[in-house]
C-alpha cells in the first residue's frame, strides 16, 4: 500500500522514502530477517520498492529516471540484506528476459531489463540479450540500441557498439543542454553550486573519455575525431 496524500492519491515520492527509510533503519538495527521487528521492516521496505516499481509512473511519469537508477541502487542494497527482494529482482530479469526471447517486449520493457542487469553489472547478459533482440524485433534493436552503447562497451560488445555507436555531434550536445541546466537552488551557497558545476564537468569528461577508446577501439576513427574537436569547442564554452 504507498503513501496516500491528502487527496488520497499515491504519493509517489512518499512512498520512496518510506522504503528507504525502513530499509536503513533495518540494518541500522542489526539486518537479521529471523522474525521480528527487522524482518518486519525489510518487508515493508520491499513493498514500498515493488510497488513504486511497478505503478510509480503511473502517477508521476517523470520519475523515470529516478526509477532506473536511484531505486534499483537501493533495491539492490536491500537484496543484500533480504532474500525476498532479491527473489523479486531475478523474477522480473527472468520475465523481462522471456520477453525478449518471443519477440514480445516493448520499448520501455527493454530499457527496464538494461536497467536490472546494469544495477547487477551483469554486461555479458545484457549483450546476450540484446543478441536475441536483434533476432526477435529487429526494428526495436536498431531502435534502442544507440542508447546502449555504454553497456556495450562494459560488456567488451566492441561489435554491437560499432553496429550502434552514437553520433559524437549528438553526444556533445546531450552533453551541453547537461551543462545547461541548474545546479540548484540560487540561495544555495556559490562554493556548493560551483562544486556541483565541477563535479557535472568531470562525469561529462568521464564519458568523453569512455566513447572517444570506444570509437577507437572499433576503428570508428573519424567519429572519435569528430567528438575531440566537438568536446573541445563545448569545454572551451564551459570554462569561458
Amino acid at each position: 500500500m504507498p503513501v496516500l496524500n491528502r487527496d488520497g492519491e499515491p504519493d509517489v515520492d512518499a512512498t520512496y522514502q518510506r522504503g528507504k527509510r525502513q530499509m536503513r533503519e533495518a540494518v541500522s538495527l542489526g539486518g537479521s530477517t529471523e522474525g521480528g521487528e527487522v524482518a518486519g521492516m525489510f518487508a515493508s521496505a520491499l513493498e514500498d520498492f515493488t510497488w513504486f516499481w511497478r505503478h510509480a509512473l503511473e502517477h508521476k511519469p517523470s520519475m523515470l529516471g529516478v526509477r532506473g537508477s536511484f531505486l534499483l541502487g537501493r533495491f539492490v542494497e536491500l537484496a543484500e540484506h533480504y532474500e525476498p527482494a532479491q527473489g523479486f529482482l531475478d523474477a522480473e530479469i527472468s520475465r523481462l528476459t522471456g520477453s525478449v526471447q518471443a519477440g514480445e517486449v516493448s520499448r520501455r520493457e527493454f530499457y527496464d531489463l538494461l536497467a536490472l542487469l546494469r544495477a547487477f553489472e551483469r554486461y555479458a547478459d545484457f549483450g546476450a540479450s540484446f543478441d536475441t533482440l536483434s533476432r526477435s524485433c529487429p526494428a526495436l534493436a536498431d531502435e534502442v540500441g544507440v542508447r546502449c552503447w555504454r553497456m556495450f562497451v562494459l560488456g567488451e560488445r566492441i561489435d554491437l557498439f560499432r553496429a550502434h555507436a552514437p553520433e559524437p555531434l549528438e553526444i556533445v550536445e546531450q552533453q551541453r543542454q547537461i551543462l545547461a541546466t541548474s545546479y540548484g537552488p540560487d540561495a544555495l551557497p556559490a562554493d556548493v553550486l560551483e562544486d556541483r558545476k565541477r563535479n557535472r564537468w568531470r562525469a561529462i569528461q568521464r564519458e568523453f573519455d569512455e566513447l572517444t577508446r570506444a570509437y577507437v577501439d572499433a576503428g570508428l576513427d573519424q567519429e572519435a575525431e569528430q567528438l575531440e574537436v566537438a568536446h573541445r569547442e563545448l569545454s572551451l564554452q564551459w570554462s569561458a
